[in-house]
């Protein structure tokens, strides 16, 4: 993982995104990540993954109006690199139905994602 992300925060078409339940992981690459949720916190975990679907619909549009398959990365539309530090964790965050809801939310964001330049590691 620590070479992916060495590779990655050098480049200028790629959006960093993180989740960090233990806090520490990723911090030698925190200046780089344009949004980290440290900890485990579901709220804040629901946002973030909220977020990112949300840019989800018009990238795949924008495909649409190219009529194009794949999403290159660019300056104005660079990759969105989702980046979990122990999936398992946010496992143990929040009541069940908030799990559910949060690791629900985590496989659309992968799924639809993928295409349209909405990625993880």
């Amino acid at each position: 993982m620590r070479v992916i992300l060495a590779g990655l925060t050098v480049s200028r078409n790629a959006c960093l995104v993180g989740i960090v339940p233990k806090f520490a992981e990723l911090s030698i690459w925190r200046p780089r990540f344009s949004r980290l949720v440290c900890g485990n916190e579901v709220e804040r975990i629901v946002l973030l993954t909220n977020e990112l679907l949300a840019d989800v619909q018009p990238r795949a549009e924008f495909l649409a109006t190219t009529q194009t398959a794949k999403l290159q990365p660019t300056g104005a539309r660079p990759w969105n690199v989702l980046v979990i530090d122990e999936w398992v964790e946010l496992d143990a965050a929040g009541d069940l139905k908030q799990r559910a809801h949060t690791i629900t939310l985590l496989r659309r964001y992968l799924s639809l994602g993928r295409g349209v330049g909405c990625t993880a590691p």
